[in-house]
Order: structure tokens, then sequence, then C-alpha cells
């Protein structure tokens, strides 16, 4: 009934690009649905509008062949926009990982852009919410996150009070 994509190619490397790579695949993913009448879940990011890097680049024009998919040949879908997933796996990626290793490790964190805000959403939500949207049956697009935002130096500070109090932040 759903075919939940969540591969993607994605580098570090800025000589490697992977739109087109990105682009063949969800082609297919999206031929495989039409053909046996599946509901798409693609798993996207909530920086998919930003012209930040080949990844949200990549995400967009994913996000563009399933709406035109959708228009053009009635493909039914969920787009989910995700924002910053945390869990208790410090091996995972993401700030709230990279902050906490660091300051259990390190004296003295340095933090850019201190100011910004983020939306964080931890994995167990995510998971239910993805349990959920099976039930959907009308195509759309989900902006997945908590609502809240945390600035990131209130956030550095958290995590330094619970893990290492004298670890030195500089902003």
């Amino acid at each position: 009934t759903h075919l939940i994509h969540l591969q993607f190619f994605i580098s570090k490397n800025k000589n490697q690009n992977y739109k087109k790579k990105n682009k063949i695949i969800i082609r297919r993913v999206i031929k495989k649905c039409l053909k046996d009448n599946l509901f798409l879940i693609f798993f996207s990011t909530s920086s998919a509008d930003r012209n930040i890097n080949d990844y949200t680049n990549s995400k967009k024009i994913c996000e563009k062949e399933i709406n035109k998919f959708s228009r053009n040949k009635k493909l039914k879908y969920l787009i989910l926009r995700i924002y910053n997933v945390y869990s208790t796996d410090l091996d995972s990626r993401g700030v709230i990982p990279d902050f906490v290793n660091k300051i259990k490790s390190k004296k003295r964190l340095s933090i850019s852009f201190s100011e910004n805000v983020r939306d964080f959403i931890y994995m167990d939500d995510l998971l239910e919410l993805i349990r959920k949207s099976t039930n959907l049956k009308k195509s759309m697009k989900i902006q997945v996150g908590t609502g809240k935002g945390t600035k990131i130096s209130l956030l550095a500070k958290k995590i330094q009070n619970k893990f290492n109090p004298h670890c030195e932040i500089a902003f």
C-alpha cells in the first residue's frame, strides 16, 4: 500500500554532484508507485526551499518530480519535510550529538551562528508520525518538527550544564 523512500545520495565532496542520480532514482520510485498503485512517502528536508547546497537542491528537485507526476499521472504522495532529528544515540549526526561529544571531551566549544533558532524532533516522535501517516489518503507536504524553536546558544548551555559544566563555550 505504501512505499517509504529513504535512499538518498549525498556527498561532502564539492566536486561530486548527486542531483542527477537522485532525480533518476526518484523517477524509478515514482514509476513503481504508479505501476503498483502505491502511496509514496518521501523524506525531504525542512530546507528544501533554500539554496544551501547540493543536498537541499537535490531534495527540491525530487519534490518537483513528485509534484509533476502527481498532477500528470495521479501519483499519491506524502512529502515529509523533516527538521533536526535527535535521539539518545550519540554516534548519530546532527548538532545535538556533536555538541554532547565535544562538550564531554573538550575544554572549549566554539559555536558559529549561536543566535540561530532550530526546531528539533525526537526520533521516537518522528517514528510515530510515520506510523500514523500510513493512514493518510490525500497527497500533501508536511513540515515535521515540534513547532518550538531553540536558540543554538541555549541548546549549547543546556548540554554544557548536563555533561560538563566546566567546558568553556565561545560564541
